[in-house]
């Protein structure tokens, strides 16, 4: 597929540019994962410098270490809780601090049952040795409490209070419908639209839980990226906020082209959210802007 973002014209962005984003980063994981030399990965100098996650959500390096090696540990069903892992793995967001609080007992089967005080004492143990302990894919919502550190506030003020309240959350995700968990978690402090939909997200992983989802393909929550990603396809103001009716459904035209151009039906709507967000940052070094946070290296290890 030609390059669309080198078209000599005054540049636009345009659906095209979807189109060839997709195609070419789903090539580059390809590669990648056939052990191919990078340089021969893409031609393409952007795709080449920077980071960018893949079209898929549930290809992206943590999302399949925490499947691999953190939720198939479990044998969920009715009676444990894969969305309450989900829901500290997706705030802790680094797997060397996942597997320590792991062994010390912090990740339970039932929401009920989790420690908070145990939560604190593992991450500020992991601090004390000069550990990484945080991921940095998602920023913490609303931020650190005055006067508590970070693990703190993340464990009394966001986790404890889920745990308190676990059977509303069942009931969410019972209904079998992404936007249903995401509306149960943003009524609790510290959940935003976005980082409740992460937890839904891993969820849709697991035929037990939100496997067969109703709405799959129909439904993804607003996030920052893919607004602003979305905003600049249809030339709209950056940070003009979005109905989620309306941004559902122009997610939703957008999977139509992807799936009838790159024969890829498989891909839910929060893949498309998530591509829109890789866009934005596209199109935010085209339009000379700034570029993306993050170089890419080569990792092979936490």
């Amino acid at each position: 597929m030609n390059n669309p973002f080198n078209r000599p014209t005054e540049y636009k962005p345009c659906v095209e540019d979807i189109l060839y984003w997709v195609a070419e980063r789903e090539a580059i994981r390809i590669h990648k994962l056939n052990g191919i030399d990078r340089k021969f990965w893409t031609q393409d100098p952007i795709l080449q410098k920077y980071r960018f996650c893949n079209v898929r959500r549930r290809d992206d390096r943590v999302t399949q270490w925490l499947i691999h090696n953190l939720y198939d540990q479990y044998e969920y069903g009715k009676d444990e809780d894969l969305w309450f892992i989900a829901a500290i793995a997706r705030y802790v967001n680094w797997p060397p601090s996942l597997l320590e609080l792991a062994g010390n007992g912090v990740l339970p089967a039932r929401a009920e049952e989790f420690d908070p005080h145990v939560f604190v004492s593992v991450m500020d143990d992991l601090k004390k040795q000069g550990l990484k302990c945080w991921g940095s894919a998602y920023m913490l919502y609303p931020g650190r409490e005055t006067g508590s550190n970070k693990a703190e506030t993340v464990a009394f003020r966001f986790l404890l209070p889920l745990a308190n309240e676990a059977v509303k959350v069942r009931a969410a995700v019972a209904e079998n419908r992404v936007e249903s968990v995401v509306a149960e978690l943003t009524k609790f402090y510290g959940w935003n639209t976005f980082l409740a939909g992460q937890v839904a997200a891993d969820l849709t992983y697991y035929p037990q839980e939100l496997g067969w989802a109703e709405d799959l393909y129909a439904w993804a929550p607003v996030g920052p990226g893919s607004s602003r990603g979305l905003n600049r396809l249809l030339g709209r103001p950056l940070n003009k906020s979005w109905e989620q009716s309306e941004f559902n459904e122009q997610l939703r035209i957008i999977w139509t082209e992807i799936a009838e151009q790159l024969d890829m039906e498989d891909l839910m709507l929060h893949d498309v959210q998530n591509c829109m967000c890789e866009l934005d940052k596209m199109w935010r070094v085209l339009a000379g802007e700034g570029a993306p946070r993050s170089i890419y290296s080569p990792e092979t290890s936490y």
